[in-house]
């Protein structure tokens, strides 16, 4: 059974069947809850789990937050670093030297293209 099913208190809960599981299991991400069921389990039994669960899942779903991108952003991997610039510019531009990805953003950045040059990112 694969089912996706929206809650107003957790959020989304994506429901897969996995054929080594013996018991329910909740993996809380980003994006949604993760429920992990063995195979013949009846949607009765999830939703009861679920209900027994459900003031431990609200506080992990809180817990869980997405970092904040800003100018202090950075990711250095084995392959190349990159890192924000603040931008004088109306569009994003990306730059590579040397394994480091500058990505230039613009004081106020707006998704709109149209202001955009050759060369900016779309």
């Amino acid at each position: 059974m694969n089912a996706v099913v929206d809650d107003k208190e957790i959020g989304r809960l994506i429901i897969r069947t996995h054929p080594r599981a013996r018991k329910i299991v909740f993996r809380t991400k980003s994006d949604a809850v993760y429920v992990s069921v063995p195979p013949g389990i009846s949607l009765k039994e999830i939703n009861r789990a679920v209900e027994e669960l459900r003031g431990r899942l609200v506080i992990a779903r809180r817990q869980i937050s997405r970092p904040s991108i800003d100018l202090d952003y950075k990711i250095d991997t084995y392959f190349f670093q990159l890192s924000l610039v603040s931008g004088d510019t109306d569009c994003f531009f990306a730059n590579l030297k040397r394994g480091i990805w500058r990505l230039s953003v613009p004081v106020k950045p707006t998704l709109r293209t149209r202001n955009c040059n050759i060369g900016c990112v779309r």
